[in-house]
């Protein structure tokens, strides 16, 4: 895949062919994007009250749970799954209802994540669908989708980011490598984020920085060096107005600088100052239970 540029079209994922488990879908040429219509709006604001009860399932799901615990959870939600469900089609329209209900619920959409990303889930069916693969699909939607969420609904817009830039951080194929084509779309992501000067973009940003900076840089390092240099004019210019909005950006920078590693104590007790201690608890408890996750994931494909 490239390492220099960061396509903004359609087509980031070629999903219609067959992929064996270790197979990485391909990017594709980018093309501008197109205005949603109504309809396609309502998928991700009119969910429908079916599949609750499924979807409660996966509220289930815990971070803290131990690698036991959570498989068991994960069979009952496949059993029900396969029992609320009597068909393939079926399946497809509940998966629809989750992601929906993610886009509105971050915490249900990084409880998703955490059952997707399992190395169980690499070829996980329920009546002959893929899950992963429903999911991916899904994300891609989303992508090609994101100029015009930002403008409808930019909450929507921030959560999809936030499912994109999870997936990208904890998923693995069956060779424990992982989805680098991910690494593309979510820089485009970023970029959007940046370019907006909002609060709430920007804490998303620096978070997505942080949580998968250090994978960016591997895998785009041009583009990630491009988008630090956006941070520091953005920084002198007059867009971000905001005191709280341009602290962000420069815990972005230090991020960046200690390579996307957790801050020293002095540089912590600075932004504890600056933001507050909420707003940074928040932010590291985040990052710890991320960064909890993969560690058993990778801990499970070691003793598999």
């Amino acid at each position: 895949m490239s390492k220099s540029g960061v396509g903004r079209g359609r087509g980031w994922l070629n999903l219609n062919k067959t992929q064996s488990q270790n197979a990485v879908p391909k990017v594709g040429a980018a093309t501008a994007g197109q205005d949603l219509t109504a309809a396609e709006e309502s998928r991700y604001i009119d969910a429908s009250s079916s599949y609750n009860d499924l979807i409660n399932k996966i509220q289930q799901l815990n971070i803290k749970d131990d690698g036991i615990l959570f498989n068991q959870k994960i069979k009952y939600v496949l059993e029900n799954w396969k029992q609320d469900c009597q068909n393939s089609e079926q399946v497809e329209k509940s998966f629809d209802r989750i992601y929906e209900s993610c886009l509105s619920d971050p915490e249900l959409g990084t409880k998703l994540v955490m059952m997707i990303a399992s190395r169980s889930f690499i070829t996980q069916e329920v009546h002959d669908q893929n899950i992963r693969l429903m999911f991916l699909t899904r994300l891609q939607n989303s992508f090609e989708d994101a100029k015009q969420l930002q403008k409808t609904n930019p909450v929507i817009f921030r959560n999809s980011v936030h499912l994109l830039g999870e997936f990208y951080n904890k998923a693995r194929l069956a060779n424990g490598q992982q989805l680098q084509f991910m690494a593309t779309p979510l820089l485009t992501n970023l970029r959007m984020l940046l370019d907006t000067a909002q609060l709430d973009d920007l804490k998303l940003f620096t978070t997505q920085l942080y949580l998968n900076g250090a994978s960016l840089k591997t895998e785009c390092p041009e583009v990630l060096s491009e988008v630090l240099n956006n941070v520091r004019l953005a920084l002198i210019g007059d867009k971000v107005a905001l005191k709280e909005s341009r602290l962000w950006l420069l815990l972005a920078l230090d991020v960046a600088n200690n390579r996307f590693g957790l801050q020293p104590a002095e540089i912590q007790k600075f932004y504890q100052e600056q933001l507050g201690d909420g707003a940074m608890a928040d932010f590291q408890v985040w990052l710890v239970n991320n960064e909890t996750i993969l560690m058993d994931q990778i801990s499970r494909v070691i003793h598999s």
